[in-house]
C-alpha cells in the first residue's frame, strides 16, 4: 500500500509540474516580463528557504548544538536543493536586461558583473551545501569526518554572509536602482532563516506522522524549534521596523522610492497581510508554552509564516515594476510559476531523502555535548550511551 500510495504522489506531482510548466509558457507569451518578475519571485522564495536551512546546518556544526543532529538529514536534503535552484536561475540570467536598467558604464552595476556574482555566489552556496551532505553521509558508513565538517562550516558561514548580501543587492535592490538601504542583507537574511526554520518544522512534522522519523525526534526538538521561530520572527520584525524606520526618517528622494511604489493603495493589503502571517500571529501565539507544544497549532503558524514570506518577496520584486496587464496573464504566470517550482523543489527533496537514511546513523565523537544535549528519540538517546 505504502508503494500504491508513493508512486500517486508521484504522478500528481508529475501532474502538477506538467500543468505549471504549460501556465508558465501562457504566461510568457502574454507577457514576458512579468513572467521574469514571477519567475525571479518563485526562485527567491525557494533559494532563500533552502540558504536560511544551510545557514542552520553551518551553525550546529561550529557550535555544536547536538539537539539539532536527529534533524541534520532533513536540513541537508533541503539545503542541497540550492544546487537545482541554480539551473532554475539560467531565464534570469537569460532575460536580466528585461527586468534591470542597466548602467553598463557604472563599475559596480552592470549586466557583465550581475552575472558573474550570480554564478560564482549560487557555486559557491551549492558547493557548501554539496560537501556538507557527502561527510555526513561518510560519517554514517563509520568516516571520521568531525575535523571536516566543522572547518567546512567555518569557511562556509563567512561565504555565506557574503553571498547573501551580494544576491540580494544585485537581485532584488537592483530591481530598483539606484535606490540603496545599507541594511537591506541583513533584513533578507531575518527573513530567510525565519521561514527555513518553519519550513523544517512542517517537513519534521509530516515525515513524523509517516512513520519515517519514529524514535528520532524527541521532546528537545519540538520544544527548540517553536522558540527559534519565535527568536527569528522577533529578528525579522526588528530589521523591518529598521529598515523602515531609517529610510524614512532620513526622507531622501533616492531612498523613500522603494515604499513609494509599494505603499500604493492597492497593495497596502499585502503589507498588512504580511505583518500579520509572519510577524503577528507568530509572536501572539508562540509566546504561549501550551501553544508551542500544540504540534496542530504549530503547524498553522509555520504555514502562515511560510506564506508570508512568499507574499514579501513578491512584494520586494513585483512592483519595481508597475505593469498594466489583465488578470488572466497575472493568474497564469503566478500560478504557473508556483506550480512548476513547488513540484521541482518536492521531487528534489523527495530523491534525496530516499537516496540516503532519513537521519544521521553516526554523531560527532565529542566527550560531551558543547551546546544542549539531543534528547531526541530512543535512537539517539541509545547512542550516547
Amino acid at each position: 500500500m505504502t508503494g500504491l500510495s508513493g508512486t500517486k504522489a508521484n504522478r500528481r506531482v508529475v501532474l502538477l509540474l506538467a500543468c505549471g510548466l504549460v501556465l508558465s509558457v501562457i504566461g510568457a507569451i502574454l507577457n514576458i516580463t512579468y513572467f521574469l518578475l514571477i519567475w525571479l519571485t518563485a526562485f527567491y522564495f525557494f533559494f532563500t528557504i533552502a540558504t536560511g536551512t544551510l545557514f542552520i546546518l553551518l551553525i550546529h556544526h561550529i557550535i555544536g548544538i547536538e539537539w539539532i543532529a536527529p534533524l541534520r538529514r532533513i536540513l541537508e536534503n533541503v539545503a542541497i536543493s540550492t544546487i537545482y535552484l541554480a539551473l532554475l536561475f539560467i531565464p534570469i540570467l537569460i532575460g536580466n536586461s528585461l527586468i534591470y536598467a542597466w548602467e553598463l558604464s557604472n563599475p559596480l552595476f552592470n549586466q557583465y558583473l550581475f552575472i558573474g556574482v550570480s554564478i560564482v555566489c549560487l557555486c559557491l552556496l551549492g558547493f557548501i551545501a554539496l560537501r556538507l551532505r557527502r561527510l555526513s553521509i561518510a560519517q554514517d558508513k563509520g568516516a571520521v569526518v568531525d575535523a571536516k565538517l566543522k572547518k567546512t562550516s567555518i569557511v562556509g558561514i563567512f561565504i555565506y554572509a557574503i553571498c547573501g548580501t551580494f544576491v540580494a543587492y544585485y537581485w532584488i535592490m537592483g530591481l530598483d536602482y539606484p535606490w540603496f538601504s545599507g541594511i537591506f542583507g541583513l533584513y533578507h537574511f531575518s527573513a530567510a532563516v525565519q521561514s527555513a526554520f518553519a519550513f523544517i518544522y512542517i517537513l519534521t512534522l509530516l515525515y513524523t506522522m509517516r512513520g519515517d522519523l519514529k524514535n528520532v525526534v524527541g521532546s528537545n526538538q519540538w520544544r527548540n524549534l517553536p522558540l527559534l521561530i519565535l527568536t527569528f520572527t522577533l529578528i525579522h520584525a526588528y530589521t523591518s521596523y529598521s529598515q523602515y524606520m531609517l529610510i524614512l526618517s532620513a526622507d531622501l528622494p533616492t531612498e523613500t522610492t522603494w515604499y513609494e511604489i509599494r505603499l500604493i493603495d492597492n497593495t497596502k493589503i499585502l503589507w498588512y497581510l504580511i505583518f500579520l502571517l509572519r510577524l503577528f500571529i507568530p509572536f501572539v501565539l508562540l509566546l504561549r508554552g501550551k501553544f508551542r507544544a500544540n504540534q496542530r497549532l504549530m503547524l498553522a503558524v509555520s504555514l502562515s509564516i511560510v506564506l508570508g514570506h512568499l507574499i514579501e518577496m513578491y512584494m520586494n520584486i513585483v512592483p519595481s515594476m508597475i505593469l498594466q496587464i489583465s488578470i488572466f496573464t497575472q493568474i497564469c504566470a503566478l500560478v504557473g510559476v508556483f506550480m512548476f517550482f513547488s513540484a521541482v523543489i518536492w521531487l528534489i527533496i523527495q530523491s534525496y531523502m530516499k537516496s540516503a537514511s532519513l537521519y544521521p546513523l553516526q554523531l560527532p565523537a565529542r566527550e560531551e555535548p558543547i551546546i544542549s544535549p539531543i534528547s531526541g528519540g530512543d535512537i539517539y538517546e541509545n547512542l550516547r550511551k
